[in-house]
């Protein structure tokens, strides 16, 4: 029995290296779409969780303002300046002094 020379015993090196690192990119790739999928998915419900908050508040808001307009004077009666003076007003306390809403 003739013992193997030093070329014969490693000539499936190169294979064993290319199938090794073959693997590795699918698992690396494998592990990489899972992270990023549990990544996604939790900024989603944090975000989902903050869009309820936000829409939470926007409804107390609208509710105090149904509530202030049902104690306005202006919308008791059929005053059409009054009523469009006032939305303005309040337009102009949420958004600010110069709204972007294309009133005067």
């Amino acid at each position: 029995m003739r013992a193997r020379t030093s070329p014969e015993r490693y000539a499936h090196l190169p294979w064993l290296i290319a199938t090794m690192t073959v693997v590795a990119l699918v698992i690396g790739t494998i592990a990489a779409r899972y992270v990023e999928s549990r990544l996604v998915a939790s900024k989603g419900d944090s975000l989902a969780l903050a869009a309820a908050e936000i829409a939470h508040k926007l409804d107390l808001l609208l509710a105090r303002t149904v509530q202030r307009r049902s104690r306005a004077q202006a919308f008791r009666g059929c005053d059409v300046a009054a009523q469009s003076a006032y939305l303005l007003e309040l337009i102009r306390g949420v958004l600010g002094e110069k709204p972007c809403l294309g009133i005067a």
